[in-house]
């Protein structure tokens, strides 16, 4: 096809010359000659600017890959130091170099152009942190940052020995989670069983691990979902430990104040809850007004609002509708800590502090209570009967009874009690 371009193109320059040096025996020769030298000449012409193009075309390419690799190359790094990056990196194609490793394509063309001037003009090329590829703020570029946020193991592999154990951020990453979300529940459970009284008393570690410990596991793998934790570094640093245990902190001192020991259930905010408490949700609304209105405006900012609002929809099709009209729903603050958590799931420093705390409310109210189901007694109820649980047998016997006779019997089963009439008796959820 190149042979065909360049002759055509001769052809067009000069179509009799061409048409006489492809002739065999044309007279005088002169005239061949003189055109067949023409036609080389054209040739040779074509032949220059096909190289000039090709080696443009490689050089931008080249240019490319330099400078994404350069807005990259901070992925890989842990502490910081060059040191850290593999020599191989851009070698092996970890770097990426192509728009596809963006989330989105003006934000490619934008650095792309903006490393290009500054380039030309003889600046440094900053290299790009982790954080900043999803919108977060650059966090190791401080001392301080770099302590805060160093996680205790690597994210990309275990092995022992030179033999792998775990490999892949994903698994390590979630692995970490379970892993630190078991620890922290087994800590607190038993730092506040020698410190506090305010609890479940007769809960104990095993109970935990027996009964709750496959719901745990689930609820752990739905925030590292949800959450995009597997984009973010790993849990296991300074920060994101510290404010759980903040959390954990703020938790356990509600035990000294007395208008905070209240539930959040139907009948106790309407018949139960002081004005003090009323008062100091109002005072949270501002705060957590502020930190929801941060993340739609992020979620604007990047695009993604209605994506996230479907995230939304989604999470409270399964986790609260199916919940909520019930008699007997109480909000756990485990509960509240699962539902929040997940959802405030930005790479930013704000946002990380939210998803931190609302886990570590979690972990708090596992640790003292339990993970006690949404649905209190109706929950428990519907189990012991569906499976016919033998110390209920006199109970299910009053059941098949009534519903031969009746006409016989006043017993109802358990009701709870009306949380529009604060005098109502029955069972308080």
């Amino acid at each position: 096809p190149l042979s065909f371009k360049r002759n055509t193109a001769a052809h067009a320059e000069d179509p009799c010359c061409w048409l006489l040096c492809q002739l065999p025996n044309i007279e005088p020769a002169i005239f061949k000659n003189h055109c067949c030298n023409y036609y080389s000449t054209i040739t040779m012409k074509l032949s220059r600017m096909d190289e000039e193009v090709g080696r443009r075309q490689s050089s931008e390419s080249i240019e490319k890959t330099s400078l994404i690799g350069a807005i990259e190359v901070s992925d890989f790094r842990d502490s910081g130091d060059d040191d850290s990056v593999p020599s191989d990196t851009v070698r092996r194609g970890l770097v990426p170099a192509t728009s596809d490793d963006y989330d989105d394509e003006y934000e490619y063309n934008d650095r792309l152009s903006s490393k290009r001037k500054q380039k030309s003009n003889g600046e440094n090329i900053p290299s790009r942190s982790r954080n900043e590829k999803d919108g977060g703020d650059d966090i190791d570029d401080d001392c301080c940052g770099g302590v805060l946020h160093r996680t205790l193991l690597p994210d990309d592999g275990i092995s022992f020995r030179g033999y792998p154990l775990v490999e892949g951020s994903f698994t390590i990453k979630l692995l970490k989670f379970i892993f630190i979300t078991f620890l922290f529940i087994a800590i607190t459970h038993v730092i506040v069983g020698k410190l506090f009284s305010d609890r479940d008393k007769t809960l104990q570690l095993w109970h935990i691990w027996v009964f709750d410990g496959d719901l745990i596991v689930r609820d752990a793998v739905v925030v590292f979902l949800v959450g995009r934790l597997w984009k973010q570094r790993g849990i296991d640093h300074l920060a994101w430990v510290g404010t759980a245990v903040l959390a954990n902190v703020y938790f356990e001192c509600q035990n000294f104040v007395p208008f905070l020991q209240h539930s959040v259930t139907l009948f106790q905010m309407h018949c139960v809850w002081p004005w003090e408490l009323w008062a100091f949700v109002v005072v949270l609304i501002p705060s957590v007004g502020a930190l929801v209105a941060a993340h739609v405006i992020r979620a604007h900012q990047q695009r993604i609002l209605l994506m996230k609002l479907m995230e939304l929809a989604l999470c409270f099709f399964f986790f609260v509708a199916p919940l909520a009209p019930s008699s007997y729903f109480h909000f756990h603050h485990w509960y509240a800590g699962f539902l929040i958590a997940m959802h405030a799931n930005f790479d930013v420093w704000w946002s990380r502090f939210a998803m931190a705390w609302c886990w570590g409310m979690y972990m708090n109210g596992i640790a003292v209570y339990g993970r006690d189901p949404v649905l209190t007694c109706e929950y428990a109820y519907f189990l012991t009967v569906d499976n016919r649980c033998p110390y209920v047998s006199c109970y299910l016997e009053l059941l098949e009874e009534m519903k031969k006779h009746p006409e016989n019997h006043t017993h109802v089963e358990m009701v709870p009690a009306d949380w529009r009439n604060c005098s109502s008796e029955g069972y308080l959820p």
